[in-house]
């Protein structure tokens, strides 16, 4: 809720700085581990082995949590859930795509321009209909985007689109050494 207040008040909540986004994810996926192996669901992480770029590790933690934790939620025992990073090029900046998709019920394509609306909810949903479209304002004052579509696995695709690049971010947004703590 705060996030949403300062975004609304057009006050920045960017901390960006130079990670390494394939460690940050395999350390934030952790946490989801005991829930894999609790629930029998295939949980698969694909990242670079190395993906040292631009980004702010508070806000990518906040979405991936939720998209995560939605997966998990619609994802039957035995399924499959997958996150996957792929880097590329957008108009000559560094952009990570990151995939999420599972094997769970998937969102009707009737639902799929609404999702990411505040308080929409689905007709076989049950939420607060506020998590998705804290990740659609977070991933947009990331300078992002963020997509769903069906899955190769029968369920829900979240593709979030997010750039990387220094030149991406103005300089009151990047990282200016005033803390020394990374993620």
């Amino acid at each position: 809720l705060l996030d949403f207040r300062k975004i609304s008040a057009e006050i920045n909540i960017l901390n960006v700085r130079e990670n390494n986004l394939s460690e940050f994810i395999q350390k934030t996926t952790q946490a989801f581990l005991w829930q894999a192996q609790d629930e029998n669901i295939h949980f698969n992480i694909l990242v670079p082995k190395d993906f040292t770029c631009y980004f702010d590790s508070n806000v990518m933690e906040k979405v991936l949590y939720n998209i995560i934790s939605n997966a998990f939620k619609y994802t039957p025992q035995k399924g499959i859930i997958e996150l996957e990073v792929k880097p590329t090029w957008k108009d000559q900046l560094r952009v990570a795509n990151i995939m999420v998709r599972d094997s769970g019920k998937g969102i009707p394509d009737e639902e799929k321009n609404n999702i990411f609306k505040r308080f929409f909810h689905g007709k076989e949903r049950y939420s607060s209909g506020i998590g998705l479209h804290l990740c659609y304002t977070l991933v947009s004052a990331h300078k992002g985007e963020i997509t769903v579509s069906d899955s190769n696995y029968g369920g829900a695709e979240f593709i979030l689109a997010i750039p990387v690049s220094k030149e991406a971010f103005a300089e009151n947004v990047l990282y200016n050494g005033e803390d020394k703590q990374k993620w």
